[in-house]
């Protein structure tokens, strides 16, 4: 080979490895972000099973740190005595409840979700009085600054929602106007 042969041919290479490196150097970055951030956190799995412990009485099935909308949440599933399941989102940051959720019953227990919101039991049997059916699939979730629980009950004309403040323990109503 050739002086001027070689030379094409490291220059050729060269720019082969330049294209690949702007998506490998992008891949890389995210990789180290997202294990750094993994490795990064408040909440330990130990502080969440013990914090899980004192909202619900269960067995823990599943334990995972995940990320929602760039924040790292511990996902815990939980079996419970009466025979259903519960998902319940911690923040890995600190120890506060983003969401509790569970899709299908039986709904026969009670959770103490914390301090400022009121249990299960009371927004279940509010959600209840008020639409005279039984729960189809209920969530806790925060709503811009407060928690409310949302209640799915099947009504004649389909699945309906119910919404309870979860700090008063009071129906939200939806006072939109129709034009």
């Amino acid at each position: 080979m050739t002086a001027c042969k070689i030379i094409t041919l490291v220059i050729i290479i060269s720019s082969l490895n330049n294209r690949n490196s702007a998506g490998s150097n992008y891949l890389h970055f995210k990789y180290s972000e997202t294990v750094n951030n993994f490795l990064d956190t408040n909440v330990k799995i130990g502080n969440v099973i013990e914090y899980v412990g004192t909202i619900i009485e269960g067995d823990i099935i599943k334990a995972e740190k995940k990320f929602k909308k760039n924040i790292q949440i511990w996902k815990v599933n939980i079996h419970l005595p009466s025979g259903g399941f519960v998902e319940i989102e911690i923040s890995a940051s600190e120890k506060k409840i983003l969401q509790i959720e569970a899709d299908e019953g039986p709904f026969e227990y009670d959770i103490e979700p914390g301090e400022g919101i009121v249990s299960f039991n009371t927004a279940k049997k509010n959600a209840e009085e008020h639409s005279g059916l039984k729960i189809l699939k209920w969530v806790l979730k925060q709503n811009k600054e407060k928690y409310e629980y949302n209640f799915w009950v099947f009504t004649k004309s389909g699945k309906a929602q119910v919404k309870i403040d979860a700090g008063s323990g009071e129906l939200i109503l939806n006072n939109k106007k129709k034009k």
